[in-house]
C-alpha cells in the first residue's frame, strides 16, 4: 500500500508530495489513517528557519486525528477502526517517517487517545 507523504526537501522551501510504501507498526505502534492534521505556527517557523531540524528530508507536523489501520500484537488499548488523536514524534530520529503530514502514520500507542466519534472529523 502506497502512502502519500508532504516532504520538506530544504529550509524555506514548499513540501512536495511523495509516494513512499506504508511501513508496518512496530512494537507498542499503531499506524493510523488521517483524518484530519492540525498545523501550527511552529510548522511554518520550522520550514521558513529549519528551526529543530537537523536533516532534509524531513516530514512536518506533530498531531494527527484519525482511524487505526494496523495494530501492532503488543498493544492491547486499541484496535482497528477506533478514532483516536494523537502526537508524531516529529523530532525524534528518521523523521521523514514520524511527521503527522503524510496520509498512514506510525505513533506510539502511549501519545494516542480515542476521541468520541463526532458527525465528521471536520469541527
Amino acid at each position: 500500500m502506497a502512502n502519500k507523504v508532504a516532504v520538506l526537501e530544504e529550509a524555506k522551501a514548499h513540501c512536495t508530495v511523495k509516494t513512499l510504501p506504508n511501513l508496518e507498526p512496530n512494537p507498542s505502534n499503531l499506524r493510523i489513517e488521517n483524518r484530519a492534521i492540525p498545523t501550527y505556527s511552529t510548522d511554518r517557523i520550522m520550514r521558513d528557519r529549519g528551526m529543530f531540524i537537523e536533516d532534509y528530508e524531513i516530514v512536518l507536523g506533530s498531531d494527527v486525528v484519525g482511524i487505526v489501520e494496523t495494530v501492532d500484537s503488543s498493544v492491547y488499548s486499541f484496535k482497528k477502526g477506533d478514532r483516536l488523536a494523537g502526537y508524531a514524534d516529529i523530532l525524534s530520529p528518521k523523521s521523514l517517517i514520524n511527521g503527522a503530514f503524510q496520509q498512514y502514520i506510525i505513533v506510539r500507542d502511549c501519545a494516542a487517545t480515542r476521541t468520541r466519534k463526532p458527525p465528521s472529523f471536520l469541527c
